[in-house]
């Protein structure tokens, strides 16, 4: 499955971090080998239709507060705004900081992820708390899914609405939050 991961602040990276940990129990037990294609951040984005190297991209951000200096394929800002859009991923996960006064940047990359066909998984609370009916509804007419998980949570949603259990997010399973068309 690949995915696009909008936002690589903390909760981004976190699911970096997940990804590369759970890697082998998620192709063991579900079949599910997650593939980051872009990483999109607030100075740049880095992109490899291959799959990027979840700990290059960690050490680039720590390095240079971006990943848009990924070596290779590193991309200024300007690129960024199409790139929801135009690259070939299943989902779109957004990991945008929370704003409730509009709901951005997170509402505008929910709304583009899921009108170019994406499914998304967003741990962004903003354009829910404005705008979950109109999102649910525009994903339920492309028959996609919107799903709305916390942190710890945020693999279940790339896999299935069900929870799972692994060692690392068992004991935060109960707080999850969800929302589902």
């Amino acid at each position: 499955m690949r995915i696009i991961l909008v936002g690589f602040g903390n909760v981004g990276r976190s699911l970096a971090r997940l990804l590369i940990t759970e890697r082998d129990w998620l192709i063991k037990t579900y079949g599910f080998e997650p593939q980051v294609t872009t990483i999109i951040d607030s100075q740049g984005l880095c992109r490899d239709n291959n799959g990027l190297d979840l700990a290059l991209a960690l050490r680039t951000k720590e390095k240079y507060g971006t990943v848009e200096k990924y070596p290779r394929r590193g991309l200024a800002r300007t690129a960024s705004s199409r790139a929801i859009t135009e690259e070939e991923a299943e989902v779109v996960v957004e990991t945008t900081p929370s704003n409730f006064k509009n709901g951005e940047p997170g509402m505008s990359n929910i709304k583009q992820g899921l009108t170019s066909g994406k499914h998304v998984v967003t741990a962004n609370k903003g354009p829910l708390a404005l705008a979950m009916p109109a999102l649910l509804e525009m994903a339920g007419h492309k028959k996609l899914q919107l799903r709305y998980v916390l942190l710890v949570t945020i693999l279940s949603g790339l896999i299935t609405a069900s929870r799972i259990t692994t060692p690392s997010t068992r004991a935060c399973l109960a707080t999850s939050g969800y929302a589902g068309a």
